[in-house]
């Protein structure tokens, strides 16, 4: 199932060992999902490494392969694909850092995985597909938390 990743579900993956984290170890090997990603996710993920690295407590080895792990299960987007939705996606996103992530769901009509609460709510009024953590997890889990 294609899913569109919000990045703040990628960065909790990596800053706590909690839902995301397990969600992401486990679809490594069920690949119950193929996240999708703008085009310039690992950018905003990379340029975050001094910070993960002080709130993981973790090495740059550790946290590099957590990333690969991550990056192993995404699929990116190319801008391309999007552009034509930006100015739609404005108009729908709360936040102007979220545009990229709408856009993508309104060219692929892919639910986007998300905590925003914003975010799921101003999709979730244009009727665009959104799906929250814990869905994602009663998918990959069949409604058990690991």
């Amino acid at each position: 199932m294609e899913v569109i990743l919000d990045f703040n579900v990628a960065f909790s993956a990596l800053h706590s060992r909690g839902v995301a984290h397990r969600l992401f170890a486990v679809n490594h090997i069920a690949r119950q999902f193929n996240f999708l990603v703008p085009e310039f996710f690992g950018e905003e993920l990379y340029g975050h490494m001094d910070r993960l690295v002080r709130l993981t407590r973790l090495d740059r080895n550790d946290l590099e392969e957590m990333l690969s792990l991550i990056r192993f299960q995404t699929t990116v987007v190319p801008f391309e694909w999007v552009k034509e939705r930006i100015e739609e996606a404005r108009a729908i996103s709360p936040d102007p850092y979220d545009v990229l992530y709408v856009a993508t769901v309104l060219a692929t009509g892919s639910p986007l995985l998300t905590g925003d609460k914003r975010l799921i709510s101003a999709l979730g009024e244009q009727g665009l597909p959104v799906m929250t953590l814990s869905e994602a997890v009663e998918l990959l889990f069949g409604g058990e938390e690991p």
